[in-house]
């Protein structure tokens, strides 16, 4: 994903095996985000504060002046040790105005029913059981900010996938386009702008 990414982006690199900590601070070298995975590994007797790592990322974001704003969580189907309510979690990622994308690795394939057509807000049978409330208000975080966002969630039989899911993502990012419309000044501006593109692998 680095490699792919290239020089043009900030990026920064956050374990959240116990209390969320940067391992790479936002830098534009593949070489330094290489390395510090390096860092990434099983810790033995902790848990996981990703509910903290996603909100103090958030507001970190906040406070870095950037046309867009991403957040890619990377995690297991695991317990979790925030205690923070999914409400907590969207709050911050929507007044943060970034994107979410998550993905995990959970040895049961599939998206979240949030992401399945006719799909209820409050659907989310979907979900792996999970063993305390802890894990469920992580997962329905998960579900309400990748919807909110316009991001993706999805559930990976096995980590071997992930390269795949974060290349197509690094390839999206690359390929994307703010467009500027500046209409003509009027005493009562239009409701609303209609985009639209003949080509139907573009939306």
């Amino acid at each position: 994903f680095f490699r792919a990414m290239g020089d043009r982006h900030q990026i920064t690199l956050i374990g959240f095996g116990q209390r969320p900590t940067v391992l790479v601070d936002y830098t534009g070298d593949p070489g330094r985000l290489q390395n510090g995975l390096s860092r990434v590994f099983a810790q033995g007797g902790s848990g996981a504060y990703l509910m903290e790592g996603i909100i103090e990322a958030a507001q970190g974001l906040r406070r870095r002046e950037s046309p867009r704003r991403v957040m890619i969580v990377i995690a297991s189907e695991s317990g979790e040790l925030s205690n923070r309510y999914s409400r907590d979690v969207v709050s911050e990622v929507r007044d943060s105005e970034l994107v979410l994308d998550a993905f995990v690795i959970t040895g049961k394939p599939g998206v979240t029913r949030a992401n399945e057509p006719g799909a209820t807000r409050g659907d989310r049978t979907a979900f792996p059981a999970l063993p305390d409330q802890n894990a469920g208000e992580r997962a329905a975080a998960l579900d309400e900010a990748t919807r909110m966002t316009g991001g993706r969630h999805e559930h990976l039989a096995t980590s071997t996938v992930l390269g795949t899911r974060l290349r197509e993502l690094a390839a999206e990012f690359n390929n994307q386009y703010r467009v500027i419309y500046d209409g003509r000044s009027a005493l009562v501006p239009p409701s609303s702008i209609e985009v639209q593109t003949t080509r139907p692998d573009i939306r």
